[in-house]
């Protein structure tokens, strides 16, 4: 069973990793870490080492407590697996990700008309 910790940090790697584009491989060849390390962490098997930590946040671009604490980011990516309907999810929020501030602003109206669509 994975434990809390475990489980932030697997959930955080995944996503920011995802966000970037990059594959577990392609960070593990920037980061020198091995890819079945990589993996067994964004798997929870294992956590990694601030070592590590740094190397991996510094390569993603952000905070190494971007990749230990638990936010918003964790609980999201907790549910999405290989279902389609997660996929799709996914891929949303990461094209989101990259939006200007305005950009984001005009889906969200967006989705609030759809859903006025349906009332």
């Amino acid at each position: 069973m994975i434990n809390k910790k475990r489980e932030v940090f697997s959930n955080n790697l995944r996503y920011y990793r995802t966000i970037k584009g990059m594959t577990t491989k392609e960070l593990g060849k920037v980061s020198g870490i091995a890819y079945t390390t990589l993996r067994d962490y964004e798997r929870g098997i294992c956590y990694a080492k601030i070592d590590k930590i740094k190397i991996l946040a510094e390569k993603l671009g952000i905070s190494p407590l971007m990749l230990t604490e638990e936010h918003d980011v964790s609980k999201i990516m907790g549910i999405v697996d290989s279902s389609e309907d997660n996929k799709i999810m996914l891929d949303i929020m990461t094209r989101l990700s990259k939006l200007s501030l305005e950009g984001k602003k005009y889906i969200l109206n967006t989705i609030d008309m759809v859903d006025n669509l349906k009332q």
